[in-house]
């Protein structure tokens, strides 16, 4: 947890860096030596939203996303921005080379990715986040951190294959790549609680100690807490 601390506190406390920017080559070349960056082989499957008899995509994102990275092997943000997505199946982050191709970098190399747009992902571990006993590392989107509450919002794809043979089929003639989204919030010296939907119902259940106040905070700055930058909102005042 102490590693999460760290470096969602580094990425909420810096903006973008406005030193000299590298060029695309020296920024390939990062990449390669700091994410162990791997071109895909001819014939794999990259970034295409193109896909034929398939529904839907494993990517996190619908078109490439720009932004900074940080890598295991950093204290701080790498300069410069690069456009990546990230296959949420395989977990790894893809990026478009300069000439053409794309490679690919494991989330055992990343730590952060930082959007343009301010929004963060960190990679931890399931049993860092949701309180389980798989070390398998994952891509979660911060939403709050703070001294004894984080949300995390988890999103993952399941494929899930045609099925339209046989009497007892459910007749859906395409594959389809499912997405799955959970929050994650984690409150210091309590268990990991899950849920699907961002509502207050679901958040009062997974702070039952907290439900006066939530209720108060609720009706004295009118938060909506179907929308996370609300629900945010709401973890800060709670951490006061």
């Amino acid at each position: 947890m102490n590693r999460i601390l760290f470096v969602i506190g580094y990425c909420l406390c810096c903006g973008f860096c406005l030193a000299q920017q590298p060029t695309t080559a020296e920024m390939e070349q990062n990449l390669r030596m700091l994410g162990n960056l791997n071109a895909l082989s001819p014939g794999l499957t990259g970034f295409d939203n193109r896909y034929e008899g398939v529904q839907g995509s494993p990517f996190l994102f619908d078109t490439w996303t720009e932004g900074t990275l940080q890598f295991t092997k950093q204290d701080t943000f790498s300069k410069g921005t690069v456009r990546i997505n990230i296959d949420l199946i395989k977990q790894v982050v893809l990026v478009p080379l300069r000439d053409g191709t794309q490679g690919e970098m494991s989330a055992l190399n990343i730590k952060a990715f930082r959007a343009k747009d301010g929004r963060t992902w960190i990679t931890a571990t399931e049993k860092e986040v949701e309180g389980s006993s798989s070390v398998r590392l994952k891509f979660y989107e911060v939403i709050y951190q703070g001294k004894r509450f984080a949300l995390f919002k988890s999103v993952g794809k399941r494929y899930h294959q045609a099925d339209f043979k046989g009497a007892y089929s459910s007749n859906v003639r395409h594959d389809e790549f499912v997405t799955e989204v959970f929050y994650w919030i984690n409150e210091v010296g309590e268990k990991p609680q899950k849920f699907k939907v961002m509502r207050r119902k679901n958040l009062e259940t997974a702070l039952p100690t907290h439900q006066a106040a939530i209720k108060k905070l609720v009706q004295e700055h009118k938060l909506n807490l179907n929308d996370e930058k609300d629900t945010a909102l709401l973890l800060q005042m709670l951490d006061k």
